[in-house]
């Protein structure tokens, strides 16, 4: 009878040891899945070799976050002084159309501020802060028709918007509410506020604003919507939503560095806020597959105030070498593997697009850098 209940203490033990060196746990709770994935830094590594650079604006200047991609084309918003210039490149970054935007507050014209972009087969999207609007033009740069947003719920007050192509609709992320809890919000073509994928309350000392609410995030091929949430600190955490914008999977990875890589919201007397610290990631890509997530790069910010004003100090990120790209099953949340690029400082920004199961990374302007106004053109090492 002792020898039975050492046998099962032993057993008892294995198991709990064997539980907590999981490295993938999913369970099903309150209607979707929890799932954790840990990442051992050693391992399941792979590595990007750049098949193509080529710095694509001469003239002008690659803006930092209005850009985008579908299965072919690639478009980047460049700028010189205040003017902007939409330019579509092929797979071999060749310029096959241009054009510039038209400032104004009409149909197909933009204020000053353009909040983001997106992409679909045969259709470019536009934001238009000035009028609340969607401009939208099709793959000849030709103006198709503007959509007004008629909502007074949110507006798009975030830079790195993203609208995403549905069935009957359009999909805002991240966009700012000042009546609901908001991450993104489908658009009828109409303008009308179809539903919205619920998020945080504000809290603190900041109104109508909850910086978990912020996030980077892309569709899949089956209309399924996949984020990642940037303003959590101390977390990497992905989501899934089916295309009826409910839960299917909360996906939080350990992978030793969502500390570091991660915001801590800061205020400052006269009134406003900035966030200390580095990305979670710097956006996601989707394809028939799995999802990326490109990491690692954009540097970690220090703000302080001195002499009656906000200073920005801008540092590397010390515990790694380079930027990289962690790879997920797009259906279960399971992690496969890491890429790591050793041309991605992790100091400068970066955006990640597949095209046609290349890796492209845009580089914008950025005058500290030699390799900005670049775009790399990359393949997995040896796959």
């Amino acid at each position: 009878m002792k020898k039975e209940i050492v046998f099962l203490g032993l057993i008892s033990i294995l198991f709990f040891i064997s539980c907590k060196s999981e490295k993938f746990i999913s369970k099903k709770e309150n209607g979707h899945k929890i799932i954790n994935n840990k990442i051992k830094k050693e391992k399941e590594i792979k590595n990007f070799k750049v098949i193509k650079k080529k710095k694509v604006a001469i003239k002008t200047k690659i803006h930092l976050y209005l850009h985008s991609a579908n299965d072919d084309k690639l478009g980047i918003v460049t700028y010189k002084n205040s003017d902007k210039y939409l330019q579509l490149y092929d797979k071999e970054l060749k310029l096959i159309k241009e054009m510039k935007l038209t400032n104004g507050s009409g149909p197909g014209e933009f204020g000053s501020w353009i909040p983001g972009m997106g992409m679909s087969e045969n259709e470019i999207y536009i934001l238009d802060a000035k009028k609340n609007s969607i401009e939208m033009f099709n793959k000849e740069l030709n103006f198709i028709d503007s959509y007004p947003i008629n909502s007074s719920k949110f507006r798009m007050s975030f830079g790195f918007t993203r609208v995403l192509k549905l069935p009957d609709s359009m999909l805002v992320a991240p966009v700012m509410s000042m009546s609901e809890d908001i991450i993104g919000a489908e658009m009828n073509f109409d303008g009308s506020l179809e539903k919205y994928i619920q998020g945080e309350e504000p809290e603190g000392k900041i109104k109508h604003f909850n910086i978990k609410n912020l996030v980077r995030t892309d569709i899949g091929p089956e209309n399924k919507i996949y984020m990642v949430m940037i303003g959590y600190n101390n977390k990497y955490l992905l989501r899934k939503y089916n295309e009826n914008l409910g839960l299917v999977w909360e996906n939080t990875v350990d992978d030793g560095l969502q500390k570091t890589l991660s915001p801590e919201i800061i205020t400052f007397k006269n009134g406003t806020f900035e966030l200390n610290g580095g990305r979670a990631c710097s956006n996601i890509e989707v394809d028939n597959n799995n999802l990326y997530v490109l990491r690692g790069v954009g540097g970690i910010n220090k703000f302080e105030w001195k002499d009656n004003r906000k200073v920005r100090h801008h540092k590397d990120i010390e515990e790694i070498d380079s930027g990289f790209v962690d790879v997920f099953d797009k259906k279960t949340g399971k992690f496969k593997y890491r890429i790591k690029g050793d041309f991605l400082n992790t100091k400068q920004d970066y955006f990640l697009y597949i095209l046609d199961g290349k890796y492209y990374f845009v580089s914008p302007y950025n005058s500290k850098y030699e390799n900005d106004n670049t775009v790399y053109v990359a393949e997995i090492e040896n796959k």
